[in-house]
This record gives structure tokens, sequence and C-alpha cells, in this order.
């Protein structure tokens, strides 16, 4: 697989982040992903190849691919620690998910965050909101780990079944009930 073409586009009411994904193991069509915003959390977007790579690793690994290229600078650290992550995944599948490699330049310097903010993935699901619940109990809100950014992904359990359709309007449905629980956490 083979990421590349970082975009940034932006309109009145939406900010997004594009790549081009190609397979080269597999007879997948090649496709624009992105990560998509309302402009009301524009402030700190941009396209960030870390992001994409992260996104990518499974559907990969599901696709059989044997490598994942980009020519962006990746962090030694997210690099290694997606290959520990590759290598449980074999593990726990018994060896349906075969790590591939990850063939990146390795960035030299990081980027600081002058703020730190904590975020989490909020499928509305039972494990998103038990991690939900156990953040507020364990963490007070001038900690950096108190979460205050959540992400709900189209394509994780909505839309990622391609012979289904992308079911846009089940996600935005979904989406409005999430917005009730995060609404009331204070999560943006």
């Amino acid at each position: 697989m083979r990421i590349s073409k970082f975009n940034l586009i932006q309109d009145k009411e939406n900010i997004k982040a594009t790549a081009m994904v190609s397979f080269e193991d597999c007879d997948q069509p090649e496709k624009q992903i992105f990560i998509k915003t309302s402009n009301t959390y524009a402030k700190g977007f941009d396209v960030n190849p870390h992001a994409f790579l992260v996104g990518c690793l499974l559907p990969a690994l599901y696709f059989g691919e044997k490598r994942i290229v980009m020519d962006e600078n990746i962090c030694p650290f997210l690099k290694e620690g997606l290959e520990t992550a590759m290598h449980i995944l074999f593990d726990w599948t018994k060896g349906q998910y075969t790590p591939l490699k990850i063939e990146t330049p390795t960035a030299s310097e990081t980027r600081q965050i002058t703020i730190p903010r904590a975020a989490m993935v909020m499928s509305g699901g039972m494990d998103s909101l038990a991690a939900l619940r156990l953040n507020r109990l364990h963490y007070p809100r001038s900690h950096p780990g108190y979460v205050r950014d959540g992400f709900f992904l189209h394509g994780f359990d909505i839309g990622g079944v391609v012979e289904r359709g992308m079911k846009y309007h089940v996600f935005e449905r979904a989406k409005e009930a999430i917005y009730k629980i995060t609404n009331d956490a204070k999560i943006e």
C-alpha cells in the first residue's frame, strides 16, 4: 500500500485532510481517504501523515498488503509502536494478520504540543462509554489526560463494508445521538 498526495481542503463549513491510497498486493481500487471536521475545530487541524498511517494499518493488514510506503517523515516512536501492535495482533489472531513492513523515513525532531489535550474514539459502544466514565473518575479537569476531544469515525462501525454502501444517513443519525453524550461530558 502506498499513501501519497496529501492535501488540505477547506470550504465554508468543513476542513478536510485527504490522502490517496494505492494497493499493491490486492485488487482494491485506488481511493482517496479523508479526515473531516467542521470549521469550528479547524484551529490546529492539518494534514498529519501519522493519522493516515494509523488509519490505513488495519485495512492494509486485512487486504494482505506486504508493506505501507510513504515519503513523509514518521516519528520513530509511532513506527515502533505500530510494529509492536502488529506483532500482538498476529499473536491474537493466530497468524491471520501478518505484520507488514512500514517503509517511511523517520523524523529526527518531534513537533511540540503547546497545550496538551487528550482525545478518544467515541463510538457510542460500551467500550468507549466505559473508557469515558473511567477517564472522568480518574482525571481531574486540570490534568492533561482529561479527555477533551472525541472522534466518531465513518467506516469503523458504519460504512466500513463496501458491499453494504457508505450509509452516510446512518452515520449522521448516529453522530447526532453521540453528540448528546459528548455535549453532556463537555467533549468537543
